[in-house]
């Protein structure tokens, strides 16, 4: 991992501090939220407790056994009576209600007026089918016999008895049948629209003949008597009739402000009033991708709010504690927007008895302004911080990268492949940590270069200083011999000979390297055909060295090169002498001479041991070897002297094994004289 992505990962530790902001953030928010339900949930009470002295204002929410209870929906204007509820405009979306598969119901109230829309799904003939509203009191059982599409005038009776339930109920006959127009001077009004699988029938009943009390039935005619289909009671009572009280929506107005939602529920949970609504910050539609980034960076976990049933009952949990005597209050999630709204419910008891609840709502429209303006702030400015910082590790790995980089490339060129140690390193002047280890460095290839020369001239002091003993010793077997000795005296001073003689021929070699580096340094440069050179020394061989064959291989083109030939016909019998001796009696040694663009690339092949791996780059070192038991008398300096004199023509050497390791290949390659390379690029 390179160092600026090393840096750049420790820049990721400044996203701590959003995250820390985040979480400051977060706390903040609840503890608003907090302050906000206390307010609300005892805004709540003190209404509800102004509410309990009035009690007349909620109805008796007791239930009746067998009888449903039917809420009056609030209607805006003045629907048409034309069998259809499509045009009543109920602020709260309702819907007609089924009470079984053959009925549905809507209750609506203006001004004026009660509205009962029903839809029967009935099988067979219209005409056999009987409509019966009772509003509760005696005689007050509201007829309809539908015989054609059109309005519909019904009459009074009354129903002593019915039957136990849809489906099979009976009862007497209906008694009655006076006509309802004319009662108290108000007119009841109906129309009858047939359907697919039925027919609907939109009714509308002035409010002064209806009290507190509603139940619809549908009867039809089976075997001369009547049998209930489909009621909203099964016993001899129809259920409470449930509806929005002006009067209380005329005082809950009284406290209520913007953004506040109140509502008061009778014992049951039915809607009685509503005054104010929420405020919404924004649009009711979508949040914003940012309100979601930021919703979703404080963690915000808050559960939706469930929408209010349009049956015109609240039924949510907090509702319920209400009306079990117990206040609370609860933050929700609105389903559209986002935003969260806070619930607060609270009981109104009446002489201990809980005869309603307040609820009040409030949208969190200001604490999430505020909480979104400050995540926005903080978001902004973390993340200029941490570009910043960003772009500054970058910046400074990047110049520390560089720095180092130029430190390893003059550490990798300091040393020459031949030994030589180059110039001073850079950053040595610095005063940090990489200008020490540049200094360390450039002391230890002082030393090095230091040892380096030492061994460079070791060879040519060796030799210097071991010839004038050697020609002691020397002469002194030669004198030793003369004198006349023993044949057992004779055998020692033969070994004492052999020594000395290879020891002399160490120091010809020592001598031969020192004189070779010296003749490359001081060697007259002229140019010359290299392929001429080669072929000329090619041919002596095969008389030098009897026993092996010789093959030369070259392209047809000369090879002009700049240098000394004599240097280079050593360095090739070098590399002859080298493949005769690693070759078997009777081998095949190649010469190939090959001419490039650029440079003349010269080989020796031969049979043999294959070139151990790690060995390819040391066998050109001074005083290296692979030749084993047999280096008794070889110190490894022909290769050597082979890379001095192909460094010194500024070209290079290299060992290689043979594709299919049978052997080894010496290769290498010389520079073309500029003259020869200019008009071979031309």
């Amino acid at each position: 991992m390179g160092l600026r992505l090393q840096l750049a990962l420790i820049g990721l530790v400044t996203l701590a501090l959003p995250w820390a902001g985040c979480q400051y953030l977060r706390e903040t928010e609840d503890a608003l939220r907090q302050g906000q339900q206390r307010l609300l949930l005892d805004t709540a009470q003190s209404i509800a407790t102004l509410l309990a002295e009035r009690p007349a204002l909620f109805p008796d929410a007791a239930t009746i056994p067998g009888a449903s209870t039917l809420y009056a929906h609030l209607v805006r204007g003045t629907p048409v009576l034309d069998g259809y509820a499509d045009d009543w405009v109920i602020p709260d979306g309702a819907e007609p209600q089924a009470f079984s598969e053959r009925m549905a119901l809507l209750v609506g109230r203006t001004n004026q007026h009660l509205h009962v829309f029903l839809d029967v799904g009935a099988a067979g003939d219209a005409a056999d089918k009987r409509i019966e509203i009772d509003v509760g009191a005696p005689g007050t059982v509201y007829r309809f016999e539908p015989v054609a599409p059109g309005p519909l005038s019904p009459a009074i009776g009354t129903r002593e008895t019915v039957g136990d339930g849809e489906g099979d109920g009976e009862g007497d006959a209906f008694d009655g049948g006076r006509d309802a127009d004319g009662v108290s001077g108000q007119r009841i009004r109906a129309w009858w629209t047939p359907t697919t699988d039925g027919f609907n029938l939109e009714a509308r009943i002035p409010r002064a003949l209806v009290a507190d009390r509603l139940g619809v039935r549908v009867l039809q005619e089976q075997d001369g008597r009547e049998v209930v289909i489909a009621t909203t009671h099964t016993g001899a009572q129809p259920g409470r009739l449930a509806a929005p009280s002006p009067a209380l929506r005329t005082l809950l107005g009284n406290y209520a402000r913007p953004g506040l939602e109140l509502t008061v529920t009778d014992g049951e949970g039915w809607r009685l009033a509503d005054a104010g609504g929420l405020t919404l910050e924004g649009s009711t539609g979508s949040p914003t991708r940012a309100t979601r980034l930021y919703r979703w960076l404080l963690a915000d976990t808050v559960p939706p709010l469930p929408a209010d049933p349009p049956t015109g009952r609240i039924d949510a949990p907090w509702v319920r504690d209400a009306l079990g005597g117990e206040a609370g209050s609860v933050w929700r999630r609105l389903p559209e927007g986002g935003q969260a709204v806070v619930s607060a419910a609270t009981p109104v008891r009446s002489n201990a008895n809980v005869i309603g609840a307040v609820i009040m709502r409030e949208s969190s429209a200001a604490i999430l302004t505020l909480t979104n303006r400050a995540l926005a702030r903080l978001t902004t400015l973390t993340l200029i911080a941490t570009l910043a910082v960003a772009a500054a590790l970058l910046g400074y790995a990047t110049w520390l990268s560089v720095r180092i980089t130029r430190l390893s490339g003059a550490a990798d060129r300091a040393m020459s492949a031949s030994g030589r140690i180059s110039a001073g390193l850079p950053s040595a002047s610095a005063a940090d940590e990489l200008g020490d280890l540049s200094r360390s460095f450039s002391r230890l290839l002082a030393r090095v270069e230091e040892t380096n020369e030492y061994l460079r001239t070791l060879g040519a002091r060796l030799s210097h200083e071991l010839r004038t003993p050697l020609a002691v010793v020397t002469s002194s077997l030669d004198n030793l011999e003369g004198v006349g000795i023993s044949p057992e005296q004779r055998e020692y001073a033969a070994r004492a000979r052999e020594g000395s003689r290879r020891l002399q021929a160490i120091l010809n070699a020592m001598s031969e390297a020192s004189r070779t580096e010296q003749a490359v340094t001081a060697a007259e440069i002229e140019r010359f055909d290299l392929a001429g050179v080669v072929e000329s020394a090619a041919a002596g061989y095969a008389t030098a060295y009897p026993e092996r064959t010789f093959r030369l291989r070259r392209d047809t083109g000369s090879a002009p090169v700049a240098g000394a030939p004599e240097l280079l016909v050593q360095m090739l019998d070098k590399l002859v002498a080298n493949a005769v001796e690693f070759s078997e009696t009777g081998a095949a040694v190649e010469i190939r001479l090959e001419t490039g663009p650029r440079e003349a690339v010269l080989s020796v092949a031969n049979p043999g041991p294959p070139l151990p791996g790690h060995m390819r780059e040391q066998i050109f070192d001074s005083l290296v070897s692979v030749r084993g038991s047999r280096a008794a008398s070889h110190l490894g300096l022909g290769l050597y002297i082979a890379r001095l004199i192909a460094e010194g023509h500024g070209g290079r050497i290299d060992a290689r094994n043979l594709p299919d390791e049978s052997g080894v290949v010496f290769v290498v390659s010389i520079p073309l004289a500029a003259s020869a390379q200019s008009s071979e690029a031309r």
